[in-house]
């Protein structure tokens, strides 16, 4: 697991962008994501899609594409802390920890999901639940489903235990909602039915 920081600043990205206020929103983007220094613009480089800058979660979609064009991969995990105010939020794309974030309602884990469909990734949600009747997480999943998201249940105890996130954890950049998001999404794998009673 590395985190895209990290990423960049082994292979450094250069960016193409062309116009004025795109370029004002892509160096905003980097800011905000703490990966200015990693990343060079200019009119020659991969050219940022207009789509992830319009998008309604632009810092998540924008991450997410530049950890897709260093792998190579578009798979992505979104695992997902369902908290009672705070949802945490974090998207893995092929083991490059692209963006952590605190999301505050099922609606917006909705339309970040829609968002990151849209922009072309095969998503794969993985939900966090906790204790022995999760009836949230299973309503969110049957949610998810509906609109054709692959979706697993994951327990958090067992994520909590089994997942070692070596300088993620004692950063302090992340809120424990994030932290529990990274683990979900870097669990091992569910087995293939996730019927939890």
């Amino acid at each position: 697991m590395r985190s895209l920081a990290l990423e960049l600043r082994r292979r450094p990205l250069r960016l193409a962008v062309r116009e004025a206020r795109a370029l004002h929103r892509v160096c905003s983007l980097l800011r905000e994501l703490g990966l200015s220094d990693f990343v060079e613009l200019g009119v020659e480089g991969v050219e940022v899609p207009r789509r992830i800058l319009s998008s309604r979660h632009p810092k998540a979609a924008f991450a997410c594409w530049l950890a897709s064009r260093l792998t190579g991969s578009t798979s992505l995990t979104l695992g997902v802390d369902l908290g009672e105010r705070n949802i945490g939020v974090a998207a893995v794309v092929e083991g490059v920890v692209a963006y952590t974030g605190v999301l505050r309602s099922v609606a917006e884990v909705r339309s970040l999901v829609a968002d990151l469909r849209e922009l072309g990734f095969p998503l794969r949600v993985r939900l966090g639940y906790a204790g022995q009747n999760p009836p949230d997480a299973k309503r969110v999943a049957a949610e998810l489903r509906r609109e054709g998201v692959q979706v697993e249940l994951v327990d958090e105890d067992e994520a909590r235990v089994s997942v070692l996130l070596g300088d993620f954890s004692f950063m302090g950049k992340l809120s424990p909602h994030e932290l529990a998001a990274l683990k979900i999404a870097l669990s091992p794998a569910a087995p293939a039915n996730d019927t939890v009673k």
